[in-house]
């Protein structure tokens, strides 16, 4: 049996509301996403390549969490700070 992976903005939906205009990729389904076979290296394989896509395609990780670029951006730009309870 395949295995959905996927990787998502820990910012997601945190904001909606404030930036409507700048949605989140994840509250978008545009992540990177990919079925990855049903064995461990399989799924570390498949891991590896949605992390190099994530970053290729401007997604940053931080202190354990995955952030999407319009979320990063907002971030970047000082309107809105990084979780720091981790």
């Amino acid at each position: 049996m395949a295995v959905w992976m996927e990787i998502r903005c820990d910012y997601r939906s945190e904001h909606k509301i404030i930036f409507p205009d700048e949605p989140c990729w994840s509250d978008e389904n545009n992540g990177p996403m990919e079925m990855a076979g049903n064995t461990q290296q399989s799924a570390i394989r498949n891991h590896r390549f949605l992390a190099r896509d994530a970053k290729k395609a401007g997604w940053a990780f931080k202190n354990g969490e995955w952030i999407c670029p319009t979320c990063w951006a907002r971030i970047q730009a000082g309107k809105e700070a990084l979780h720091t309870d981790i």
